[in-house]
């Protein structure tokens, strides 16, 4: 491989001319090769050059190929060219067969070679906007768009508080219920983060995971994945409203007050914070300084405010004090 294109170069010769050369794969523990990439021989007794492999409109062969016989294609056929999508280990091999010859039986096959992909996974896309539902406990609804490739086992998001501290949320991919959110088949995922402590500004992005050789862990299944880049980020204010008494209390009377014995909380004002969160490790960009919470600069401009009337009430009873008369 060469940054993270496969290069595969073919020689090939015949006694008569070459009716095709074409490269197979094989790949977990299916027995059978299905053709990638056939080129025709072109009435020639060898084949000693570069061949492209083409890269578009793939989609898994062994789903249109006859059953028992995955590796018959012919050029330019749609359904085989491109690479595999999936994460994994790949076995390889390169098959010529001379012209006359209508069955496998004096096929030429070379030796089978392997390929493992590790590649990291197209980023999730947002739908909309982060929105806050407004409410006094309120929730976040973020929704994005599945990432193309066939081997997804996660998605996370990020969650970046006022202060600058990341949260991580993992959600499953084939079973987004597990973790409090929703799927539209393979359209969008929907979940509501809750359980903010602060008001603020909160940033937000996704990215997601597959399985492949990387120090990076999936946190539902705690195998070894491969990460995609974090993407684009979206930012949402939110405004937590604190109760007078801090017990929270149940009651089907909004007009009732605390009594201090109750401390079961309604169960629509119970944190909507998803399972297995994680420190985000700065996976996040810094902020911009648009983008700085206010509520970083209120107890220094507080303290001012202290100070300067704690100057002003001395310097008024100082005044005053110089206008007495005299004691004794």
């Amino acid at each position: 491989t060469v940054n993270g294109t496969i290069q595969i170069f073919v020689s090939a010769s015949a006694d008569l001319p070459l009716e095709f050369v074409r490269l197979e794969a094989q790949t977990g523990t299916d027995p059978l090769y299905y053709c990638l990439e056939q080129w025709t021989g072109d009435g020639s007794l060898s084949i000693n050059a570069d061949r492209p492999w083409k890269t578009a409109a793939w989609t898994d062969p062994r789903a249109e190929c006859a059953p028992g016989n995955c590796s018959d294609c012919t050029e330019n056929s749609d359904h085989q060219h491109g690479i595999p999508t999936a994460n994994g280990e790949y076995r390889l091999r390169v098959v010529s067969r001379e012209r006359g010859e209508f069955s496998d039986a004096n096929d030429a096959k070379s030796a089978t070679f392997v390929v493992r992909l590790s590649n990291a996974p197209t980023a999730p896309a947002w739908i909309g906007k982060p929105e806050s539902n407004g409410k006094p406990d309120p929730s976040v609804i973020l929704r994005w768009s599945p990432s193309p490739e066939p081997d997804v086992t996660e998605y996370q998001f990020v969650r970046e508080d006022p202060t600058g501290a990341e949260r991580v949320f993992a959600v499953g991919a084939s079973n987004p219920q597990a973790n409090g959110c929703s799927r539209a088949g393979d359209v969008a995922y929907t979940c509501a983060n809750g359980g903010f402590e602060r008001s603020g500004t909160y940033r937000y992005a996704f990215r997601a995971l597959r399985p492949g050789s990387s120090s990076t862990r999936c946190a539902l299944t705690n195998a070894s994945c491969v990460a995609s880049p974090v993407g684009a980020v979206r930012t949402v204010t939110i405004t937590v409203s604190r109760a007078a008494s801090p017990e929270p209390y149940a009651s089907a009377d909004p007009s009732a007050s605390p009594s201090g014995t109750t401390t079961a909380a309604p169960e629509s004002q119970s944190p909507l914070a998803l399972p297995d969160s994680s420190t985000g490790d700065d996976l996040l960009a810094p902020r911009a300084a648009s983008d700085t919470d206010t509520s970083r600069s209120t107890l220094p401009v507080a303290m001012a405010g202290v100070l300067a009337l704690a100057a002003g009430i001395f310097l008024i009873r100082r005044r005053r004090g110089l206008g007495k008369p005299p004691v004794g």
